[in-house]
């Protein structure tokens, strides 16, 4: 799964909805616009994967919360071949960028209850 930290608005993605920031990418387009950081200043993304339910806040709004156990996710979304109900709950993380300036800060990883 990827979740979306760069403003891809500001890179000329304006016309994928499921491509800004807090998108789950190519699959949830964000439940709200959330709060935007001006330049210089840092967004806050609070990610939780808790079973097969996975949300998303960015600077204090929820964008997406999803059950990948529902019936929609047991079959392939956007642009992944694996449906996402069937993809292993424990693993690896990263981050990536696609050659344009992303800095993160201050990572924390809590295993849940």
């Amino acid at each position: 799964m990827e979740i979306q930290v760069l403003d891809v608005n500001e890179a000329g993605e304006m016309s994928r909805p499921s491509h800004v920031a807090g998108s789950l990418y190519d699959v949830v387009v964000p439940n709200a616009e959330a709060p935007k950081m001006k330049p210089g200043e840092w967004n806050h993304f609070d990610i939780t994967c808790n079973g097969p339910k996975i949300s998303c806040k960015m600077n204090g709004a929820e964008t997406f919360a999803i059950d990948v156990s529902e019936e929609k996710w047991q079959k392939p979304q956007g642009k992944f071949k694996l449906p996402y109900g069937t993809l292993p709950r424990q693993g690896w993380f990263m981050l990536q960028d696609h050659h344009a300036v992303v800095e993160f800060k201050n990572i924390k990883v809590k295993p849940l209850p």
